[in-house]
């Protein structure tokens, strides 16, 4: 059986090496070309790194986009126009991915757009996921932490500041069903539940919505790799193309599945450790409660995890098209490379399963 195994590896692999690789290496590519197939080669590299790496990347990652976010609330929450507001966070935000460029880390986001290609068999779906995974994870860490750290330096104390990212980031992407709640709780009345009269049609809505929004985020966002390479090293355009990327989203309020971990963050320390956020119509405090955390991870974050991966297929397979012969040479480069992976563990198991039949013979 694995001698059979061994002979169409075989076979798969001689018709891969007969391709010819040189036109993934030429640099006088046009610039969506030329990053198209870097973003394609640096992503794909990147699940041979260990599991730890991926964890400290996005620990770092997570750590400067609530950085970022935290100085968007702080440049917008004194003012009372939303242009006003979404213009000055889609200005700031963007920085997230400068930071990232300059001293490192790494968003699920970015290895969403493998998902098209890791169809072709260009990688272990194994090293796939778990990459996301320990990227992920890591993204939480960094987010919760810088959470708390702005929760010991008392930022989350300023009630107007609570209050903006109560009700600007926390209630507002809930839609539907954060507008019901900040009906509920701005009565502030023992009789009525932070979740009254919310009902399945509200919440079918806002997942419906979220989700389909994270779609559009993601189309976006994970372009940011292949707009970073396409400059060719040229600094000033890298950035450029990063605010240009993370502004449109920014401003558009899309849902993006790490970002919003500071947003639950944030909702999370201010129901915890803070009484007030406000004065509410009968007089009395508005204490924004617990629960709304743990709805907002389920209705945001995790339709806005599966928005993203959808959006992330969909412009890689958009992007696929639109370079197909180089598309199709580096599917068939990765793949080359994962056949003779596999090539090698077989003829291990091959030579294993030798030695194991010698040692029964002799006994």
């Amino acid at each position: 059986m694995l001698k059979k195994d061994l002979t169409n590896l075989d076979e798969e692999i001689r018709a891969l090496e007969a391709i010819d690789y040189s036109p993934l290496y030429n640099e006088k590519l046009p610039a969506v070309t030329y990053g198209y197939i870097h973003a394609f080669k640096t992503i794909a590299d990147s699940l041979k790194k260990k599991s730890f790496i991926h964890f400290t990347s996005g620990v770092l990652a997570g750590i400067w986009i609530g950085i970022a976010y935290i100085a968007c609330v702080y440049a917008a929450y004194s003012f009372t126009n939303p242009s006003v507001q979404k213009l000055l966070i889609g200005g700031i935000l963007p920085l997230v991915l400068s930071l990232i460029y300059f001293i490192g880390g790494s968003f699920l986001t970015a290895f969403m757009s493998l998902g098209y290609p890791m169809m072709n068999g260009v990688a272990r779906y194994k090293d796939f996921f778990k990459t996301m995974a320990a990227v992920y994870a890591g993204n939480i860490v960094g987010s919760v932490v810088i959470c708390f750290l702005l929760e010991l330096a008392n930022v989350f104390g300023d009630p107007e500041i609570a209050k903006f990212v109560v009700n600007n980031l926390g209630l507002k992407k809930l839609y539907v069903v954060g507008h019901q709640i900040g009906d509920n709780i701005s009565l502030a009345s023992p009789n009525t539940k932070w979740y009254s009269s919310i009902d399945a049609p509200m919440v079918a809505k806002t997942i419906m919505w979220v989700f389909f929004s994270a779609i559009v985020c993601n189309m976006l966002v994970s372009l940011s790799s292949q707009a970073n390479k396409a400059t060719k090293g040229n600094l000033i355009g890298s950035i450029i193309m990063f605010w240009i990327l993370i502004f449109m989203f920014a401003i558009s309020g899309y849902q993006h599945c790490v970002a919003n971990w500071f947003v639950a963050g944030g909702l999370f320390f201010i129901s915890v450790f803070h009484e007030s956020i406000g004065t509410a119509a009968n007089g009395g405090a508005i204490v924004p409660p617990l629960g709304i955390c743990g709805l907002f991870i389920l209705l945001n974050i995790i339709p806005a995890m599966l928005g993203n991966y959808f959006g992330a297929v969909i412009m890689g397979f958009l992007l696929a098209i639109f370079n197909t012969s180089y598309s199709k040479l580096l599917i068939s480069e990765y793949r080359l490379k994962l056949l003779k992976e596999e090539r090698g563990n077989l003829e291990e198991k091959t030579l294993e399963t030798s030695d194991d039949n010698k040692k029964t013979n002799k006994n």
